[in-house]
């Protein structure tokens, strides 16, 4: 999904959807959210993955600054 300011990822491992995550852009920021990775997948660098292209894709667009919020401690929080 590519919708005005927001882009939908969804990674692709052993020919099977493992994970997505979200990009929306506002103003020269690209935060990054609503990320998971499914059971079986989990711990083979599909988050890794989706940060690294979203990452690329907001700077692509012109972001400077990227950013994500998650709960302190989290797995998320380590990715």
């Amino acid at each position: 999904f590519h919708g005005r300011n927001g882009v939908s990822y969804l990674a692709w491992l052993d020919g099977q959807p493992a994970g997505g995550g979200a990009m929306f852009l506002h103003n020269g920021v690209g935060e990054l959210g609503g990320a998971s990775t499914r059971m079986q997948f989990r711990r083979r660098g599909v988050q890794t993955a989706l940060l690294q292209r979203r990452m690329a894709d907001a700077h692509a667009a012109g972001c400077d600054t990227a950013m994500v919020i998650t709960s302190p401690g989290s797995n998320s929080q380590r990715n």
